[in-house]
């Protein structure tokens, strides 16, 4: 089966939980759009994290993704609150297009060109593709990604176990790598939910760990983003971004130190740092671009045939 890496894709991932990969992932596809560009999410966990902190409840659990793959029917895009952004959906459908790919082919170069050929197709011009992946290494789902997917972020914490767990995910890329199909671009390491009163010192001590292992191939991005538990757990209750629930702060006209929006429908809790978490995310975006613009994967352009076994 001959298929494409996923053009301007950027797969958000680490091996471990609780990073905020989620988070990251719908924070910059909804900058992305504020600059003009057409945004697809693409949920790839079973546990449907980013398109549920989007307030979408109510979806096919990956229902038309296995659909599509299968050519069985089309794929069902989800609107969001800017018209600019919209998603598939995950959940257990996801998890039965991993195991019936296992069970049809076992290289994950199959399952990757099933999801390939089903999204490509409905990319409008200059569309990104952001892709959140479930936090596991070495399974279909999670290979797939890493083969269709264009550019890499690995985001983590200070922790070790984080840190690991994105030198597992390189590691596994380069392992995936094959003539004809050279690795997904490691676009950067990104450092998520920092304390500021640590951040500094600790920060170029955490860099240099990674300088260590991984050299130049995957670089530690200069952005990172605060520790801000009140916003984020706001931004995820209201199904809002960051940045959304700043500018709703401006429209509302409310005092910067008032925690409460009375909106038409519901009040939403407002935290004080919520501007400076979304300046995080849009400096984030800025760097992302940038690095992206200046590593074009050539593996895009080549198609790749995938053998039956």
């Amino acid at each position: 089966m001959e298929y494409k890496r996923i053009p301007r894709s950027i797969v958000i991932a680490n091996g471990k939980g609780g990073v905020g990969k989620s988070t990251t992932c719908v924070n910059l596809a909804f900058e992305a759009a504020r600059r003009g560009a057409p945004v697809t999410i693409l949920d790839f966990d079973p546990q449907a994290t980013a398109i549920e902190s989007l307030g979408i409840d109510d979806h096919d659990a990956g229902k038309s993704l296995l659909a599509a793959c299968l050519d069985l029917g089309d794929l069902t895009f989800y609107d969001t609150m800017s018209p600019k952004v919209r998603v598939i959906a995950s959940g257990p459908f996801l998890r039965k297009l991993a195991n019936l790919s296992i069970g049809d082919n076992p290289d994950p170069h199959h399952l990757a060109a099933q999801v390939s050929n089903a999204l490509t197709p409905h990319l409008r011009p200059g569309e990104w593709v952001f892709v959140d992946c479930e936090p596991a290494l070495g399974t279909h789902l999670t290979d797939a990604a890493l083969l269709f997917g264009e550019h890499l972020v690995g985001v983590t914490g200070f922790d070790k176990f984080e840190k690991r767990g994105v030198q597992k995910v390189l590691k596994r890329a380069v392992e995936l790598d094959r003539p004809g199909h050279p690795m997904i671009n490691p676009l950067g390491v990104l450092f998520n939910n920092i304390p500021l009163n640590s951040a500094k010192s600790t920060l170029t001590e955490e860099t240099e760990w990674f300088t260590e292992r991984l050299g130049d191939l995957m670089p530690v991005f200069k952005t990172f983003i605060r520790r801000a538990d009140k916003a984020t757990k706001d931004s995820r209750d209201s199904g809002l971004t960051a940045a959304q629930l700043a500018e709703l702060s401006k429209t509302a006209n409310v005092p910067k130190w008032y925690e409460l929006i009375d909106t038409d429908e519901k009040a939403i809790s407002f935290a004080k740092n919520t501007p400076d978490l979304a300046d995080d995310y849009r400096r984030l975006a800025d760097e992302m671009m940038q690095r992206q613009t200046s590593h074009t994967t050539a593996a895009t352009h080549q198609p790749t045939e995938v053998q039956h076994v």
